[in-house]
């Protein structure tokens, strides 16, 4: 049998296909092209990368000028297009890759293309003939061959993308023209197919994307959005980048060039009850063998639902609250990437009867059939999500879902898991699957050698344990009660490795450098905190990580006063209000219930930060793009570090009558321009909670900023018929100490202590009264909306300000805060230094919009 063929029959039972997911398009710049696949078999992988050459009556004519098709052609999605409709492909680059194995029947590739010479190429003036990079702004398309020696002939077999049924029929990857019920050609929306005088050649039917100029660039175009969950309510919003590329597939001024996927992409603790036995048996199938768990008395394909929620909370330590179907074992994290990005993985039908014998009517029965039905929504959507990944160049950073809930989230968090061999275990299976699924392809050259051979080396020691320990069973159920001595030091041994192991991978920052202009630098803000009390909240990025993130701008040839993209899985400047109501509610019931971890919950760390990009960049202005808050908006915000004041230039200022705001204006150290873009989530659930609690803060802030309603303070409101009504937020409390202004010297007072008890305030409510919760949520509520008396100004030292304003968006949804499914589009005019955010979301099945503008 040869072993590519593969129907979704066969998938069904288990016969998994050759190709477990990919082709998705990862880092791309003039110098290398890098493509992701995963293989079931050990076989090479080549990629071959084509500039694409039409001829017009005789003249070549490349992919940027354009092109029209001609409707008399025979385009078939069932046929293939004969030779003289095919454009002229000419080969302009090429990789071949050997895999790296992760189990018996899982292999992971990145192929990165070089760019090729050529020169017996004389059909276009323009070719590629002497340039040793590969060209911008034009359409380039590719195709994958997977090289294998038979077993059986000893023959090399090579199967193309073609081959995998990937180009044609119902799961094909490539955009195009297709055909109506009447059976005319339908047109995409891109303005360069609408001259039916031209005849033009038609595009190839292969995957393709562009590279953008980073030297000559005008614009950015990209796409981004987090958080999806295949049992979420309503649709799939990532679909909707789908559309987007299928309607303008050849009009690059209006096709994303990127997408940014900013974390949780996959919700490893909360799996929906119909998912959780295809990921147990594709887990093992994948690996060859059962994996086990350190401190784990069954294997994991004898868990129950309901048993991994024990599981994670009494031996792993883990705080998540949806833990019945938390994946364990790093096989069942892969697989749960695998059906995340394949629905040819999926079975045909999910068992109705798995309902751990309830009635239909119980809630686990109802629960099941719930999840049962959006999964088949998930189902339907991802045919053009792999589409889409297979036709852009995509960049990931993980979150806390990829782990798990409230993952890294405090100190006393921390502390716990670190005392715990099995949450460890777990951590680490988690994140040697981040890497091999997202990581390794945002920047290859940033994992050596001897990183890809750790991550071999844990693989093959938990499978010589889980061996073992499947072995202890054996004999526990036969004659013997007592294992074996060698099986006890297997334990051990591993035990003192997997430590190792641990550190080793924990260590490792996955902050890097998108080769956008302007450049993209994505922020490991989980694995890279600081903590300043047991569960107070972190500061999001160490003094270390700081560092870490200049120098790898710096070598990826920041300039200082370039602007900056910085990408935050939480928003650097929030939504004030949620923020307030979720400070509050964190001191009711702690930290891990309402997920106190913004960067403004601690705002040291914030302003440590904001600090860092000013005064070490100097960035004309920043742009943000976050998600993970499962709400979306537009902010525009403005940050200014100030001069230390001297002890003699604080008695001066307040004995002098003649101090003025220009005086204090003019000791600006540093600022910062910015632009706060949030998008999120994909997919979720409890949609109509989350839509009822937005839509009340929304009016809540518009009754605070509205000076019609209860409060009216000079300077503080202005209208704006494109805005909501104006709000600056100024704030003034980083300064270690106070002065004593008749003194002259510093103190520390009762009034600066109980602001820095309400900076940290987070922890579990028992011991603090009701009075307390009360002051700390006006203290939120008002005393953070309100800008601070001059006097005040003076006498906290004036280290910082930052205004930030909401913006009012147009279109079908005018609310400033939005909390359906989306997925945000940002366009980026550097001329005019706009930025225009579009929030996509679905309403009954129909794409609609929100948007909003930022000028600089």
């Amino acid at each position: 049998m040869n072993i590519f063929n593969h129907t979704i029959n066969d998938v069904a039972d288990f016969d998994i296909p050759i190709l477990l997911a990919g082709p998705i398009i990862r880092r791309v710049d003039k110098s290398k092209i890098c493509i992701w696949i995963s293989t079931s078999k050990n076989v090479r992988a080549r990629i071959k990368i084509f500039r694409i050459i039409k001829t017009i009556n005789g003249n070549s004519r490349n992919s940027r000028s354009g092109s029209t098709f001609n409707e008399n052609l025979s385009y078939d999605r069932n046929d293939t297009l004969s030779d003289v409709q095919q454009p002229n492909l000419q080969l302009i680059g090429e990789g071949v890759n050997s895999p790296v194995q992760l189990g018996d029947n899982l292999f992971i590739n990145l192929i990165i293309a070089s760019p090729i010479k050529r020169h017996d190429d004389n059909r276009d003036s323009q070719s590629f003939t002497n340039s040793i990079e590969f060209p911008t702004d034009e359409l380039l398309a590719y195709d994958v061959e997977l090289i294998s020696s038979s077993t059986e002939t000893g023959q090399v077999e090579t199967i193309t993308l073609k081959d995998l049924g990937l180009l044609s029929g119902e799961n094909s990857i490539v955009y195009g023209l297709k055909k109506n019920k009447d059976g005319s050609l339908s047109k995409s929306k891109d303005s360069n197919h609408d001259d039916s005088n031209e005849r033009f050649y038609p595009y190839p039917r292969l995957p393709m994307f562009y590279i953008p100029d980073t030297v000559s660039a005008s614009s950015l175009n990209v796409l981004y959005g987090s958080c999806r969950k295949l049992h979420g309510d309503e649709e799939d919003s990532l679909i909707i980048g789908d559309k987007i590329i299928q309607d303008f597939p050849y009009d690059l001024a209006k096709r994303p060039s990127a997408l940014f996927l900013i974390g949780d992409q996959i919700y490893a603790d909360d799996v929906a009850d119909p998912l959780i036995d295809l990921i147990k048996e594709l887990s093992t199938k994948l690996l060859g063998w059962e994996e086990g768990i350190v401190g784990l008395e069954r294997k994991l394909g004898e868990l129950v639902k309901g048993d991994r929620s024990e599981i994670v909370s009494k031996y792993a330590k883990f705080s998540t609250e949806v833990g019945d179907n938390h994946l364990l074992g790093f096989g069942e994290f892969a697989a749960m990437y695998l059906v995340a990005w394949n629905q040819l993985l999926w079975p045909k039908r999910f068992d109705q009867g798995s309902t751990n014998g309830n009635s239909d009517s119980s809630p686990p029965a109802t629960k099941y059939m719930n999840e049962m039905k959006e999964l088949e929504q998930s189902r339907q959507s991802l045919f053009g999500i792999r589409r889409l990944f297979a036709n852009i160049p995509t960049y990931m950073i993980c979150d806390d879902h990829e782990i798990t809930d409230d993952w890294n989230i405090n100190k006393k968090w921390c502390n716990d898991v670190e005392q715990s061999t099995c949450g460890k275990q777990i951590i680490s299976n988690g994140l040697l699957a981040y890497w091999a699924f997202q990581a390794w392809g945002n920047d290859p050259e940033s994992f050596d050698d001897e990183f890809i051979q750790k991550i071999k080396q844990y693989l093959s020691l938990t499978r010589e344990f889980s061996r073992s320990i499947s072995q202890k069973y054996q004999d526990l159920s036969s004659t013997s009660l007592q294992t074996s001595g060698s099986a006890k030091d297997t334990v051990e041994n591993f035990k003192s490795d997997q430590e190792m192991d641990y550190h080793f991978i924990m260590s490792r920052n996955w902050t890097f450098v998108a080769p956008t202009y302007p450049l993209s630098v994505f922020l490991d803000c989980r694995t890279q905190r600081t903590f300043v009390d047991e569960e107070g909240p972190p500061y999001l990025l160490s003094s270390s990580a700081l560092n870490h993130m200049k120098n790898i701008l710096t070598k990826s040839g920041y300039r200082k006063t370039d602007p900056l993209i910085s990408i935050s899985p939480t928003p650097v400047f929030g939504f004030e209000l949620a923020e307030s109501v979720q400070y509050f509610l964190t001191s009711i019931s702690g930290s891990y219930k309402w997920d106190l971890e913004t960067w403004r919950a601690n705002e040291m760390g914030f302003v440590t930060f904001l600090a860092f990009l000013a005064n070490n960049f100097n960035p004309s202005y920043c742009i943000f793009l976050s998600g993970d808050v499962h709400y979306a908006f537009t902010m525009q915000a403005h940050f200014q570090r100030h001069r230390p004041i001297p002890n003699q230039e604080i008695k001066s200022s307040f004995s002098s009558s003649s101090s003025s705001e220009t005086d204090y204006d003019n000791k600006i150290q540093s600022a910062i321009p910015v632009a706060q873009l949030t998008s999120s989530p994909f997919r979720s659930n409890s949609l109509t909670n989350r839509m009822v609690a937005i839509w009340i803060l929304n009016l809540v802030h518009r009754v605070i900023v509205s000076k019609k309603k209860l409060f009216h303070l000079k300077g503080l409101v202005t209208k704006n018929t494109n805005k909501v009504q104006r709000m600056d937020y100024d704030y003034f409390r980083i300064l270690p100490d106070i002065y004593d202004l008749k003194n002259g010297i510093r103190r520390i007072d009762k009034y600066r202590y109980s602001r820095k008890q309400i900076i940290h305030f987070s922890r579990h409510g028992n011991h603090k009264s009701l009075l307390e919760k009360i002051k700390v949520i006006s203290f939120n509520l008002v005393g953070r909306h309100f800008q601070a008396t001059k006097n005040e100004r003076n006498f906290m030292g004036i280290p910082w300000t930052e205004h930030r304003l909401l913006i009012k968006p147009k279109g079908q949804s005018t609310m400033p805060v939005l909390a359906k499914n989306n997925i945000g589009h940002v366009y980026l005019d550097l001329n005019s230094k706009a930025v225009r955010h579009t929030l996509y979301f679905l309403d009954k099945g129909n794409i609609e919009y929100s948007q909003a503008l930022v000028c600089f």
